[in-house]
């Protein structure tokens, strides 16, 4: 991924200011996406694709994944978490670590901080916060020797009022071992496939999280 050193807080101004539906520097457009059903929007890369459109995925998410890098973003719709905000966004972190099944050393959290809630969309929530972090994780359960290294972002917005909290993450593999499936999968790919379609950047993850919003309340019940 993209990095220019900056926290999230740092480059949100930077963020703001591009123009959602005009071309980005890296080529890749970004688009308004109704998520859930039509209850949430977000604006997207444009070039994503719908994991629902091939396997079933939970009522709660919904998952995109990149055309050639193994990216991934996922949107849930999540229990409230009766924690202090930092701590319940490191709950949400342990909760993946542990659905990847990651082993005790091979995950730990390296920035946290709170998003200004005037610059986000999603109006409803009463914080907002993010979290970068980095697992070791292997695909498909395919061992230690097939780990690829994860760097993971979360958005977090806490809605207490409907007893929620809305999580943004972004996958983004940084290193693929030799190993894994996953390296494979890049290896088959033409150079022309892996070309055209650049890796997602910080600026495209933080324009998802800045601007997701609910459209309707009866998303909640």
């Amino acid at each position: 991924m993209a990095s220019t050193g900056e926290t999230f807080r740092d480059s949100i101004n930077t963020v703001l200011v591009v123009r959602f539906k005009e071309k980005m520097a890296d080529g890749t457009g970004m688009m308004e996406k109704p998520l859930f059903g039509g209850y949430l929007s977000a604006y997207l890369p444009s070039d994503v694709i719908d994991i629902s459109q091939m396997r079933t995925v939970p009522d709660n998410q919904e998952v995109f994944v990149h055309p050639s890098s193994d990216q991934s973003i996922i949107i849930e719709i999540l229990e409230y978490v009766a924690e202090q905000d930092e701590q319940a966004l490191r709950t949400h972190f342990e909760e993946v670590s542990n659905n990847n099944e990651t082993s005790i050393g091979n995950s730990e959290v390296e920035v946290t901080e709170t998003i200004p809630l005037d610059k986000v969309a999603l109006t409803h929530c009463s914080k907002a916060w993010y979290l970068k972090g980095k697992q070791k994780v292997s695909k498909f359960k395919e061992g230690e020797n097939a780990a690829n290294i994860i760097d993971i972002h979360m958005g977090l917005f806490r809605i207490p009022q409907h007893s929620t909290d809305l999580l943004v993450t972004l996958n983004d593999p940084i290193q693929i071992s030799q190993q894994s499936s996953s390296h494979e999968t890049l290896e088959e790919q033409s150079p022309l496939s892996a070309s055209s379609h650049t890796k997602w950047t910080s600026e495209q993850y933080q324009q998802i999280v800045l601007t997701i919003k609910i459209l309707d309340l009866g998303i909640f019940g």
